[in-house]
């Protein structure tokens, strides 16, 4: 299916089978708290997926954390209002969520610093990517 066209470069959209939409769906909003990763140097497709990601499950009276790059330049890159953590500052002490969901990556290298030990602290069943790369060695499974 053709999206549409820029300087003749063509754009696909696959579409998220329904029982896999539904699955991400219940895993998340069966959480009491979720922490949202983004990649390292975080740039706008994966923020603003972040900050959506955010405001749906905020408002499903969900517990929701930002885990991001400190890149102030992102659109809407506010702290109090998104619960960002940021990789720079990343609390040794910090409260596990129920369920990590990575938006646009799927490799741990892709975050940095204490994030990736307590990424690693999940369980396989309990780490969600969504990305639009094709990873040969995602982190997990529910990819």
């Amino acid at each position: 299916m053709k999206i549409g066209y820029i300087n003749n470069v063509s754009f696909k959209a696959n579409k998220m089978p329904l029982n896999e939409a539904q699955y991400l769906n219940n895993r998340l909003l069966g959480a009491k708290s979720v922490d949202i990763f983004c990649h390292v140097s975080t740039d706008e497709d994966g923020f603003s997926s972040a900050k959506i990601m955010y405001d749906y499950l905020t408002s499903k009276g969900k517990n929701p954390r930002i885990l991001c790059s400190d890149k102030k330049e992102n659109l809407g890159f506010d702290k109090n209002r998104y619960n960002i953590v940021t990789y720079e500052n990343f609390p040794r002490n910090i409260n596990k969520a129920d369920i990590a969901l990575c938006l646009d990556f799927s490799q741990k290298e892709r975050i940095r610093g204490g994030a990736i030990e307590y990424l690693e602290g999940f369980d396989d069943d309990d780490i969600l990517c969504m990305d639009h790369h094709h990873s040969k060695y995602p982190i997990t499974n529910n990819f």
